[in-house]
């Protein structure tokens, strides 16, 4: 008798769905098994999946950027995905998305930690077949995109350390310096100083703090 195979699918764009579930297919016909997929089209429907599971899925697919539910404090994928690791701590996760900028990248290792992880501009069919192959076996597979962040540490080679990263995020999400001081336990005098010393670290003449973000975007920092 064939072994059932559950997979939750987190995925707001039907298309994008599909073509999921076609490779699950694949892949579940190869390996003599029986697929059983739950989707997801926002995070409210993820919560119902995961807080209604008795027993850990074979496999998670988790877009990154789908609907938000306040009702469950879930605002994108990432809180999906620290849900269910809270509750199954070893399931298998492939994360898709859209943004490869090292700070989202950082973000999604850092909480998640994921077996697998495709961007979804310059993701490829074959791509997929991988990613499932290898998560559902035990090993990793990682998109060109998410290798090279890998590889790389910008932080370090402008000399920037953790603390400067979330401030570029926080000026990102238009925080006031009121609202970083509370978030980056520093005071206004120490938020000024390192705003100044990050335009001279990227190289940014105009003492706007859009331009620093602009700047800070087009190396991928943020």
């Amino acid at each position: 008798m064939y072994k059932p195979f559950r997979v939750l699918l987190v995925e707001d764009e039907p298309l994008v769905r599909n073509v999921y579930v076609s490779k699950l297919e694949s892949y579940v016909q190869q390996a003599q098994k029986v697929l059983s997929v739950y989707e997801a089209n926002n995070c409210e429907k993820a919560y119902f999946y995961i807080s209604k599971s008795v027993t850990p899925f074979d496999l998670v697919i988790l877009d990154l950027r789908i609907p938000a539910s306040s009702q469950y404090n879930l605002f994108n994928g990432i809180d999906v995905g620290n849900l269910l690791l809270k509750q199954y701590s070893e399931t298998p996760l492939i994360v898709a998305t859209a943004n490869y900028s090292w700070w989202h990248l950082h973000r999604i290792f850092a909480e998640l930690n994921p077996k697998g992880c495709l961007v979804k501009s310059s993701i490829k069919a074959w791509e997929i077949d991988r990613a499932i192959a290898a998560v559902v076996t035990g090993g990793n597979y990682y998109c060109q995109s998410t290798t090279a962040y890998l590889n790389k540490n910008p932080l370090k080679e402008l000399g920037m350390d953790k603390t400067d990263l979330k401030m570029l995020n926080e000026l990102n999400q238009g925080s006031t310096n009121k609202e970083m001081r509370a978030s980056l336990l520093l005071s206004k005098r120490a938020i000024e100083y390192r705003k100044k010393r990050l335009k001279e670290k990227l190289g940014v003449l105009d003492q706007s703090n859009r331009a620093l973000i602009l700047k800070a975007k087009s190396m991928g920092i943020i």
